[in-house]
């Protein structure tokens, strides 16, 4: 479980996380909505510890984040960003092998790293891709490459921050079945997007930032509301079932 407990943060003065708290279970798709500026991103910074000078705590089963190593947070975080383009044109095996290593840099991967990305390859279905070079690849393919990279590290929690947001609906939609068939598979995926329907159709929980704080969490169903959604989007937004479905949808009423 990932606990989040009376985390705040400022940058300078400006306090941007206010008495955040919250916790994730193992083997559940979470997504984190908010409006621009809400701070999903220097939550996700937090609890990576790429910004460390945070108050209160975060912890992996009970384990307090800010006491460990670089190499003992890469045993149980893993971090998939919303863009990497890479400098050099690394094979996608070279890629994805870079990530077994991460206990030492002076490592050098053998066999046992070589099966582990042959097994993530064929997990994601890109095996076709193995040798192909990284920056040769569309935004679809590379996403899905930095996924692959992720499991290869072996972390049980994926952190990813606004993955579809440069995927086209093909791609966000394989991307979403994905990741919610890999959280039935015993990963946390933490997930923040921009897309409130992606959110009721693929999360198992919702996390609402809103204005410094936590507005609500829960099962989407739940948590979504009209009031809710209107309210931290400022707009008018309808949250309606699918005729002939079981599933819901939203409708945004923008005012020019």
């Amino acid at each position: 479980m990932l606990e989040v407990n009376k985390l705040n943060f400022s940058y300078g003065k400006k306090n941007v996380l206010d008495d955040i708290n919250f916790s994730l279970e193992y083997g559940k798709l979470i997504c984190l909505l908010g409006e621009n500026g809400a701070g999903k991103s220097t939550l996700f910074k937090c609890i990576l510890q790429i910004l460390e000078n945070y108050k209160g705590e975060i912890s992996v089963d009970s384990a307090d984040l800010r006491h460990m190593k670089r190499a003992e947070i890469a045993k149980l975080l893993s971090y998939i960003p919303q863009e990497h383009r890479g400098v050099f044109n690394y094979t996608v095996e070279q890629v994805i092998l870079m990530s077994t290593t991460t206990d030492s840099m002076f490592r050098v991967p053998g066999k046992k790293e070589l099966k582990r990305v042959e097994r993530v390859l064929e997990q994601i279905k890109i095996s076709e891709l193995r040798y192909r070079g990284y920056l040769e690849l569309s935004g679809g393919e590379r996403q899905l490459v930095l996924v692959a990279r992720a499991l290869a590290q072996d972390a049980k929690i994926l952190v990813m921050d606004e993955p579809t947001s440069n995927l086209d609906f093909r791609n966000q939609t394989y991307l979403m079945t994905l990741l919610k068939k890999l959280a039935s598979d015993g990963y946390t995926i933490f997930i923040s997007m921009h897309n409130p329907d992606f959110a009721l159709r693929y999360a198992d929980e919702v996390v609402v930032l809103s204005n410094k704080k936590i507005k609500a969490q829960g099962k989407p169903d739940e948590v979504m509301t009209n009031e809710l959604l209107s309210e931290i989007y400022q707009t008018e937004i309808l949250v309606s079932k699918i005729e002939n479905s079981d599933k819901k949808t939203c409708i945004a009423r923008s005012k020019l």
